[in-house]
């Protein structure tokens, strides 16, 4: 029977190369006319698992040094995601050096507590920041905004142009009823007029 501290590392194992394997095929994928939001919502909600994942097994192993180094790569991945994308917003940074900036702030993290550096450790560190990166959501790029700014105003004419419809609308009933209002009236004053002369 496999112990706790080897079963949590399977789980952790898959979990992450399930995200890899899924982050590598990307680009052959969208290729192929396969539809990637939906694959990435699920890699989403995978790494999103694993993390109740790593807090029960850290409960369960508190002195576990695997577990320590994945809570350090994450906590470290969201600080560099956040640190690149101000460096970016300064431009300090061009857009396309965001990634490997946040890459090297959670290595030199790792150096710094003596934690080396392997091909799996930079695996998880890339799947922590793209994690962190979605976390921190989406800026849209000029022609996104563009484009909602375009579809701002045409909604915009839109609404004028019904609004103008309605007002239109309702001055034509406010002229039939004062009309007919007026006709009523007459026809009333009438009918009196009349019912008094006969009497």
């Amino acid at each position: 029977m496999l112990n706790i501290e080897t079963m949590q590392l399977l789980v952790i194992g898959g979990v992450v190369g399930a995200v890899i394997g899924f982050l590598g095929g990307i680009p052959f994928l969208k290729k192929k006319g396969v539809n990637i939001a939906q694959g990435i919502d699920t890699a989403s909600n995978i790494v999103k698992a694993a993390d109740p994942a790593i807090n029960i097994a850290s409960s369960l192993l508190p002195n576990n040094k695997a577990i320590g180094i994945l809570k350090t790569i994450e906590k470290w991945a969201t600080i560099a995601v956040g640190q690149a994308q101000q460096l970016y917003y300064a431009e300090s940074i061009g857009r396309d050096e965001r990634i490997s900036t946040a890459q090297n702030v959670v290595y030199n993290a790792l150096l710094e507590l003596n934690i080396p550096l392997d091909t799996n450790k930079k695996n998880l560190i890339n799947a922590a920041i793209e994690n962190a990166v979605k976390d921190l959501g989406h800026n849209k790029t000029e022609d996104e905004q563009i484009a909602e700014k375009q579809a701002l105003q045409a909604k915009v004419i839109q609404l004028t142009t019904e609004n103008t419809n309605l007002k239109n609308t309702i001055s034509q009933v406010n002229a039939v009823t004062v009309q007919t209002t007026q006709n009523n009236t007459a026809n009333v004053a009438q009918d009196i007029t009349n019912n008094a002369v006969t009497q």
